[in-house]
């Protein structure tokens, strides 16, 4: 039966719709954070306010976004006029806010409504984007958004860099989950890159200094190299490691993860036209 005729007589009965608890809260803030579009819907119908705030400056819209991946809530929401681009008191986007809770179809929904990407949250300089990449959902949401940003890397990546007799072989392992592996367990010693398209990368580091710091100066040298050929600050990762397999990474936590740790990896920075291999044997630049 559900709550809905429940909320229906208290209305009728005359219930405010816009008084909340000691915090703030209100029976539409309620509804929002459980998902419940019907009484949302119902809600607002009966004068509830969209964006009123809570103690913490946290709308309707917050608490949808937050307390689950309620897209059809948000929608429900934003068709009613709520605001795309609410910040609370702690200066939290509605788009940052889906990100860190890993909510890609709350952002997605955001997104058509004309929320702003491009914000940043002033005490760490990050956009939305950049915690949607650190929380591991940025793929999802490109490919809810349509961009299909995986198939977009790896394909052009395939296409551009490997031998055309390889070509449709790789790419239909890398079309399925279950034969993934099949290509990546290779990496190791992938030997089938077109060499006009292959260079080798030189470890560039000072012999004298100590382990750690040549570490840290030939990744740096690599991504000095990548950024000198137009890489931007995230990649796509192509690897052995399931822990960075099929993932936008930012660049140099990309390259701490795949160098001195024996997995064979690409990083597509540009798709079709740059991307580093990093093998046991050998570490390739591929441009074109």
């Amino acid at each position: 039966m559900g709550l809905l005729p429940l909320v229906k007589v208290l209305v009728e009965a005359r219930a405010r719709v816009n008084v909340g608890d000691e915090d703030g809260f209100t029976p539409l803030m309620g509804a929002a954070a459980s998902g419940f579009t019907e009484i949302v819907r119902f809600l607002v119908a009966s004068g509830a306010e969209v964006d009123l705030i809570d103690e913490y400056s946290r709308t309707p819209l917050v608490w949808a976004v937050t307390k689950g991946d309620f897209a059809e809530t948000a929608n429900e929401l934003l068709n009613r006029g709520a605001n795309p681009d609410h910040m609370d008191k702690a200066e939290v986007t509605l788009l940052m806010r889906s990100a860190l809770m890993k909510h890609p179809h709350c952002f997605v929904a955001l997104l058509k409504a004309g929320a702003n990407p491009s914000v940043q949250h002033q005490p760490t300089g990050k956009t939305a984007h950049d915690m949607a990449i650190e929380s591991g959902c940025s793929a999802l949401i490109a490919d809810l958004m349509g961009t299909g940003l995986q198939v977009k890397h790896e394909e052009a990546t395939i296409k551009a860099f490997v031998m055309p007799d390889k070509q449709e072989r790789f790419l239909t392992f890398l079309s399925k989950p279950k034969t993934r592996k099949k290509l990546t367990q290779e990496l190791g010693h992938f030997k089938w890159f077109e060499p006009r398209f292959a260079s080798p990368i030189a470890w560039k580091v000072d012999p004298t200094l100590k382990l750690s710091d040549r570490h840290a100066q030939g990744i740096a040298s690599v991504s000095r190299l990548l950024k000198s050929k137009g890489a931007g600050k995230t990649c796509w990762v192509i690897s052995e490691s399931p822990d960075v397999d099929a993932k936008e990474l930012y660049l140099e936590s990309a390259l701490e993860a795949v160098f001195g740790r024996d997995m064979g990896t690409i990083l597509s920075c540009i798709p079709g036209r740059l991307a580093l291999y990093a093998g046991e044997d050998e570490t390739l630049l591929l441009s074109r």
